[in-house]
């Protein structure tokens, strides 16, 4: 039978939970060290549980605890009054009513804009707004931004660095003197985005969008140089599902925006500051269009909407900026992807969206709901990264299968020691819903040892980083491995001997724990590099010998 969280312990947990989930006794602490603090925006929907509001994904995706997620502090706002946020009538550059603090990175660590207001509504941000979210980006923190079809969010999102660029914000007539992106597609005509699915009938009506067929979509893979000669690929880490597999299934729409990859990364901005690069380094770390759509529905029978000129589009874009020390970037192609309408059918005249008798679909549990959970981790600035790895080693630790499989070396570990012990890390983590903990742990570590080493080294150890970077002979998985299991031999080193004792840590000793193994991981993951570069030339030693004797036989 289910045991039920303590009362005294579920009346301070600040989140959804189902109140039967099996904790660990340590994690309400782990939940209050080094939380997200995520400002959501909007200029002309809200949060309200109406067809165009966001609570659905606010309320019951972002602020609900499933195992492998960490629930981020969320404060929503909306540029207009009397609409339903936390803010009203917010401005970048004006410090909201108490409690609330002012934007910045001191503040928050995610920007999050949801924009509807057209490029000539009057509501466009500000030359000292733009300033202070730029600052922002700079800085290290995330941004996600999303549209809808032709210019709606142009207002909010489309002179934003970075994000202007990876999405099309503006029609023709608006698009600026030298422009950022492609002309938006519009809402109408044989040419718009529509990725509408018939329901359980031949035809495509509007409210199609609100039923249980969501859209199929299509992952971009990445190629994960595993060792000189054998490849293997992967999604990009929002686009995976908590078991590993690709996310391939979205919200469907009759006319979406597009997302696109730069055609220039030598792009400068300036607002009322010094100019400064769009794409630092831009070899280093580029956008990427990660996913794609299909636009090819038919015509709209009870809007009068023409059958489409099929075509692919890009559905979601995103940009690493850690690799260069800036913030990370993501765009969707469409809100539609997110409000309530297209996901528990509020507002459309009887549909139910992806809820069957009040459970969701599978495509939605496990595959939309995951996208909105991975942009939570993946745009979280640097100093988080580091922080969440280190509390999720410090749970693995004493996790099945390395409390029982796991032996700590007497010394140093040595190259091949490091290895295995890598790999009982990553067994760890898939068995505990961490499926991409290699490369995700692997990167925030490498960001430990310092802008000079780190940002190589993230570039060495992710797929996704740009293309001159990358060493064909080098051979990257283990090199992540490495990183891994050192990480793990100091954890276990330092972390508390028996769960028993993991159990009476107060946030306090929690926090003075991670800092501890931080400052001892400045000293212990250079020397785990050191044994790999040694392992490594002991290797291409061996093999030049072995070569030698096969030669010697060929002559």
């Amino acid at each position: 039978m289910p045991v039920r969280i303590p009362p005294e312990i579920l009346e301070r947990i600040p989140f959804n939970i189902d109140p039967f989930t099996p904790i660990r006794p340590w994690w309400p602490v782990f939940w209050k060290v080094c939380p997200q603090r995520i400002l959501m925006v909007c200029d002309g929907l809200d949060f309200s549980t109406g067809g165009f509001g966001l609570n659905e994904v606010v309320s019951n995706v972002l602020k609900t605890w499933v195992p492998g997620y960490r629930v981020p502090q969320v404060t929503t706002a909306n540029r207009h009054l009397g609409e339903v946020a936390d803010i009203q009538g917010f401005r970048f550059d004006v410090a909201p009513p108490a409690p609330h603090k002012a934007f910045g990175f001191a503040n928050y660590d995610q920007l999050w804009l949801i924009g509807s207001a057209s490029a000539g509504s009057g509501l466009s941000l500000s030359d000292a707004e733009l300033q202070r979210i730029a600052d922002f980006m700079d800085a290290g923190g995330g941004v996600f931004a999303t549209g809808d079809h032709a210019d709606l969010g142009a207002a909010l999102c489309g002179r934003i660095p970075r994000v202007r660029s990876m999405r099309s914000w503006f029609n023709a007539a608006e698009q600026p003197a030298e422009p950022w992106a492609p002309v938006a597609p519009n809402g109408g005509n044989a040419d718009r985005i529509d990725t509408l699915t018939p329901g359980d009938d031949a035809f495509f009506t509007f409210n199609d969008q609100s039923d249980t067929h969501p859209q199929r979509i299509h992952v971009r893979y990445f190629e994960n140089l595993a060792t000189p000669v054998a490849y293997d690929y992967q999604p990009h880490p929002l686009m995976q599902r908590q078991d590993g597999r690709p996310i391939l299934h979205f919200p469907d729409h009759p006319h979406e925006g597009v997302c696109v990859e730069p055609a220039n990364h030598a792009l400068n901005y300036q607002f009322t500051g010094a100019a400064r690069p769009e794409y630092p380094s831009a070899g280093v770390s580029k956008p990427y269009v990660i996913a794609t759509g299909f636009s090819g529905g038919g015509y709209v029978t009870d809007v009068g909407k023409p059958a489409v000129n099929p075509r692919c589009f890009g559905l979601v874009s995103a940009y690493d900026g850690h690799l260069v020390s800036v913030g990370r970037v993501a765009c969707d192609s469409t809100w539609h992807h997110w409000i309530n309408i297209n996901l528990d059918g509020a507002g459309s005249g009887g549909r139910s969206g992806f809820y069957v008798g009040g459970v969701r679909t599978p495509e939605y549990a496990n595959e939309i709901c995951q996208y909105y959970r991975n942009l939570v981790a993946w745009l979280a600035p640097t100093r988080i990264r580091w922080c969440h790895a280190i509390l999720d080693l410090l749970d693995l630790r004493f996790a099945y299968p390395l409390f029982e499989e796991w032996r700590q070396p007497p010394g140093p570990p040595d190259f091949r020691e490091l290895l295995a012990m890598g790999r009982q890390v990553v067994a760890a983590a898939k068995a505990a819903g961490l499926p991409d903990a290699e490369v995700r742990f692997a990167s925030a570590l490498a960001g430990l040892l310092g802008k000079n080493a780190s940002l190589p080294l993230q570039s060495l150890v992710s797929p996704w980083a740009g293309a001159e970077e990358r060493r064909a002979d080098l051979p990257a998985a283990e090199l992540r491995l490495v990183l891994l299991g050192a990480a793990m031999h100091t954890v276990w080193e330092l972390a508390p001997a028996s769960s028993g004792e993991m159990a009476r840590l107060t946030e306090k000793s929690a926090n003075a724990l991670r800092d501890k193994i931080l400052k001892t991981l400045g000293k212990t993951l250079p020397a785990a590099l050191q044994t790999y570069v040694k392992g490594v030339h002991q290797r291409i030693e061996s093999s030049a010998k072995s070569l030698s004797v096969i030669e010697s036989l060929l002559r």
